[in-house]
C-alpha cells in the first residue's frame, strides 16, 4: 500500500480556446518523494530500486468537453524535472 502523496508541478505549453474542440497541452512534474510504498501488514517499507525515478515530466493533453476539461492523453517520460 501507499502512504503519503505524490506532488504536481504543472505548466500550460499550449492552449487553443477557440478551436471547436478546445484544446490544452501541459506539461507535470510529478514529484513521487512523498508518496510511500509500505507493506499492509507490517507498515515497513517496501525496497525500491535506487535508480528509478522520484520527479519525472509527464506530457498532458486535454480537452474541453462541454464545461469541463477531460484529460485524453498522459505520457510520462523517462526524464527527471
Amino acid at each position: 500500500m501507499t502512504t503519503g502523496e505524490p506532488a504536481h508541478d504543472t505548466s500550460v505549453d499550449e492552449l487553443e480556446p477557440d478551436k471547436k474542440v478546445p484544446y490544452a497541452k501541459l506539461t507535470d512534474c510529478l514529484d513521487s518523494t512523498g508518496w510511500k510504498f509500505v507493506y499492509a501488514k507490517s507498515q515497513k517499507p517496501v525496497d525500491m530500486p535506487t535508480n528509478r525515478l522520484v520527479r519525472y515530466v509527464t506530457e498532458v493533453e486535454a480537452e474541453k468537453w462541454g464545461n469541463q476539461w477531460k484529460i485524453v492523453t498522459v505520457t510520462p517520460q523517462q526524464r527527471t524535472c
